[in-house]
């Protein structure tokens, strides 16, 4: 059995009992290391025991995917975006990139990955 949990000090640690003593313990610790730093409010398994989720107030979310080789967990790429309404939104003067403004006080700049199709969060003016 596996135990995942999120805290205010912006870590999230993956727990595991003994199977003799019953006892549980930290058997992985996971965070991000951020200028601002949010806690967070919660973590989620997502679909099996080898990806974790976590997200926080603010609306930024942390994936970490476990490498079967290694047996090291890898932060890995998750979906970004607002957390509020969208205000306004235009694409620059290239149509390069798409550029949205928000309730949550935030402009964000996206723009398409090097895989067509891929679009990613690049920047927030």
């Amino acid at each position: 059995m596996r135990l995942l949990s999120s805290s205010f000090d912006f870590n999230v640690s993956l727990w595991e009992a003994d199977a003799e003593t019953e006892v549980w313990s930290v058997e992985t610790n996971l965070g991000a290391m951020v200028g601002n730093k949010h806690a967070f409010f919660g973590a989620m398994f997502l679909g099996s025991l080898d990806q974790i989720l976590a997200y926080t107030y603010g609306g930024a979310m942390h994936q970490w995917k476990k490498n079967k080789e290694t047996d090291q967990w890898q932060p890995s790429l998750t979906v970004k975006g607002h957390f509020s309404e969208v205000t306004d939104m235009t694409w620059d003067e290239h149509h390069l990139a798409l550029v949205s403004t928000s309730l949550d006080q935030t402009t964000r700049i996206f723009s398409e990955h090097t895989v067509p199709g891929h679009w990613y969060e690049i920047g927030r003016p």
